[in-house]
């Protein structure tokens, strides 16, 4: 499908692409001022240094210890056989215990994944079955939404910049304004699209949203995804009430 790029697939399920825009490229080391605390020079533009943005964004969430992602995502079609999805994602991690709680859930399913450094279940919800628990099949730690690689995409986009008092907004418009591969999608097939991140004077990616309307063989498919990271060195995160249950079902 030529939206694939645009979310990924966690456990079978179509979600959108955890944090912002994950890619598979690693960080390839940290600057000296970004390890100090800072950004490099320049790094936010006018030509943007995504790869000192993204460890920038991955050391200020190490430092502070925690933090919550939450994320909606909506796909829609004209095709009455198309994708068709409205989805919410909260994420909270606290990295100094090594815990994290993760919630996807859309109109007729839910699903909670919580782990630890030595044990990870799953609460499944079905609307017409009962709960069932199970052992993820994928990472739910933190490593994923540290390293962002939609920061990453700010290089390959024509992007409008301009600075807050709460750090810096880039914006894009239009199907020139982005290069072929934008999270391994199919530009091609792009008929608009509007783009929009906040990042912080610390290079924390701190908002984004992003509309795409595309066009496959007559379908028109329209993907919309926005998010935010908050309570930065604040979150907590909990054991679940229904930990005792997936330990008995799992073991």
């Amino acid at each position: 499908m030529i939206i694939i790029g645009l979310f990924m697939l966690v456990g079978g399920m179509a979600v959108s692409g955890v944090l912002p825009g994950l890619d598979s490229t690693p960080l390839t080391g940290t600057s000296d001022s970004a390890a100090e605390g800072g950004v490099p020079d320049g790094a936010f533009g006018p030509s943007v240094n995504s790869t000192a943005l993204r460890q920038a964004h991955a050391d200020r969430l190490n430092e502070a210890g925690s933090f919550t992602f939450t994320e909606e995502y909506s796909v829609e079609s004209t095709s009455a056989d198309g994708p068709s999805r409205d989805e919410t994602i909260t994420a909270t991690f606290d990295l100094e215990s090594e815990q994290s709680l993760i919630e996807i859930s859309t109109a007729d399913f839910g699903r909670v994944a919580y782990g630890t450094s030595t044990e990870s279940y799953e609460r499944i919800e079905l609307s017409s079955e009962e709960p069932r628990y199970q052992v993820p099949d994928r990472d739910i730690g933190p490593d994923a939404y540290l390293d962002s690689g939609l920061l990453g995409e700010l290089e390959t986009m024509e992007t409008e910049h301009r600075e807050i008092e709460t750090g810096h907004v880039y914006t894009a418009s239009g199907v020139d304004a982005v290069s072929d591969g934008f999270l391994d999608a199919d530009v091609d097939s792009f008929r608009s699209f509007e783009f929009e991140a906040i990042v912080s004077d610390q290079g924390v990616l701190t908002e984004f949203s992003y509309r795409v309307v595309l066009e496959d063989g007559g379908e028109v498919i329209t993907v919309t995804r926005s998010g935010e990271i908050t309570d930065i060195g604040s979150t907590e995160v909990r054991e679940p009430g229904w930990l005792g249950d997936a330990r008995a079902a799992t073991n």
